[in-house]
This record gives structure tokens, C-alpha cells and sequence, in this order.
């Protein structure tokens, strides 16, 4: 089933109460960017502290399959940091020497590096279905 994965960047919240702040943000996402579009369902997929991700975290580099909207973690389609959404859209151009990165791949290595270690980051999923009764993303 086709998804639209956000990144969630809560700050200074415990799991379970930025699980609950993400919920309002998943909504808020829904009526900002999705306008008359059903979503058919809308859940958490993966979720973990600012500080265990970003040890994993790698500068980012040209990926085999750079859509719009992929980066290193899989396609994200939006982010929520520091009280504002970004998308690929609206996120500023790579750097000059950006290791053949796009700069959705950029945003998304900031976002995940200017975190504080506490913060929460959650993966969140919705499933849309088009006009035509088809699911998308």
C-alpha cells in the first residue's frame, strides 16, 4: 500500500506525550498540504530519541534513486522541526559541495543533526486514496 511518510521532530517531550503531539501534527499536515484528499489511515511506523539516530547518521550522498522526496532514511515527503513544516518543495538548495545530494537530502541531515539528543523523532505514515478511488502517496 502506497504511504506518505513525515519526520516529526518533537522537542523536550517524553515518547508518550510526543506520540500524542504527533497525532495534532499528522492533522495539521493533512489540512495544510492535502487539501479534499481522503486519508485512508494515518499511524505511527517507527519512532526513537534524537541521540541514537544521529550516531547512525552519515553526511548525505547522490542515492541511486534520488526522487523528490528520498533521502538517506527512505522517502520522506515532509518534516516538522522547531515549529515549521519543510518539504522538498520548500527546502533551501544543497550546498556547493554537496557530495551529489539534493537539498531535500540536506534539510532532512539538518534536521536530524540540529536535534536536541532528547528530542523525539517519529516516522509517520499516512495512506491516501486518489480521486479515482486508487491509493497514493
Amino acid at each position: 500500500m502506497p504511504r506518505s511518510t513525515l519526520l516529526l521532530i518533537i522537542e523536550g517531550r517524553p515518547l508518550r506525550d510526543a506520540l500524542r503531539r504527533s497525532v495534532e501534527l499528522a492533522e495539521e499536515y493533512e489540512g495544510l498540504y492535502l487539501g479534499s484528499v481522503e486519508t485512508l489511515k494515518s499511524e505511527p511506523f517507527a519512532f526513537g530519541e534524537a541521540a541514537r539516530i544521529q550516531q547512525r547518521t552519515k553526511l548525505p550522498r547522490a542515492l541511486a534513486d534520488p526522487g523528490s522526496s528520498a533521502t538517506s532514511a527512505g522517502p520522506i515527503d515532509a518534516i516538522w522541526a522547531g515549529g515549521l513544516w519543510t518539504t522538498p518543495g520548500t527546502c533551501p538548495p544543497a550546498p556547493p559541495d554537496s557530495n551529489g545530494a539534493t537539498g531535500w537530502q540536506w534539510a532532512h541531515y539538518n534536521a536530524v543533526m540540529g536535534a536536541a539528543p532528547k528530542d523525539q523523532f517519529i516516522l509517520w505514515d499516512l495512506y491516501l486514496r486518489t480521486q479515482e478511488g486508487r491509493m497514493a502517496a
